[in-house]
């Protein structure tokens, strides 16, 4: 695979993230794609390169960013808590069977 159709692969996988405003309208990658039927069309670099997305401010772009930022971070400490948690519940469950086994 190519690199443009690689980066062309990326940008279409960003774009179904986003989903909302920010996305290419179906009226702007369909002239730019070829293919015999509606729902075969392909869009390769050279069209793609010519489609206008629409981006918020920059300022919005880092507030965005600076969300993101902030919730992956929240997340982040989330899973570590939670994995603390499985390994304690884990060495509490062995004590448990330990004790049950020899009758403490």
């Amino acid at each position: 695979m190519s690199d443009h159709t690689t980066l062309a692969n990326h940008i279409w996988q960003i774009a179904d993230l986003l989903r909302g405003p920010y996305r290419p309208p179906q009226d702007e990658c369909a002239p730019n794609s070829h293919g015999i039927v509606w729902d075969r069309l392909r869009l390769y670099w050279e069209g793609f390169r010519d489609i206008r997305i629409p981006l918020p401010p920059l300022d919005e772009q880092h507030v965005i960013v600076a969300h993101v930022a902030a919730e992956t971070a929240r997340l982040d400490t989330l899973r570590l808590a939670t994995e603390s948690t499985i390994t304690l519940l884990k060495e509490r469950r062995s004590a448990l069977i330990a004790a049950a086994v020899t009758g403490r």
